[in-house]
């Protein structure tokens, strides 16, 4: 495309631009992409390959704690026991300060690590929100 636009512009003696819609260029990056990915199949099929064969390994061998989302079964069942006792011992509506929550679970041997991973897990799903600049904790749900 390219080298006829340097062929005009050679026999009309000045610099031209390309007219192209910003519908056209997105075609041609789509098919630019396309081509790329029929051409490469094979370099995806052994990186993915690659990516699977690491990932289930690491996996297995638990070599993936600690990197987020990837918990061993004894600290799901921590998480677990956690967030069944906020829920049972704060009712919905109840207020309490987030200190107090921790200092309560660590005296009964919990780690704070994994006390902090509940309660914003819990945050996240919105069953329980900040109140009074990130002191208190309120339960939603």
């Amino acid at each position: 495309m390219r080298n006829g636009i340097n062929i005009y512009e050679h026999e009309i003696g000045k610099k031209t631009t390309i007219p192209i819609t910003v519908r056209q260029l997105e075609a041609l990056i789509r098919i630019a992409e396309s081509l790329a990915k029929m051409r490469l199949s094979s370099f995806v099929d052994e990186a993915l390959r690659l990516f699977h064969v690491s990932t289930f390994a690491s996996a297995s061998s638990g070599n993936l704690t600690g990197i987020e989302g990837f918990i061993t079964f004894d600290d799901q069942k921590e998480v677990t026991r956690i967030e069944k006792q906020i829920r049972r011992r704060f009712i919905i509506g109840s207020q309490v300060s987030e200190l107090a929550i921790v200092q309560d679970f660590i005296q009964q041997n919990y780690s704070e690590r994994t006390i902090y991973k509940v309660l914003h897990a819990m945050i996240r799903r919105g069953d329980i929100q900040y109140r009074i600049q990130h002191k208190i904790l309120i339960r939603i749900r």
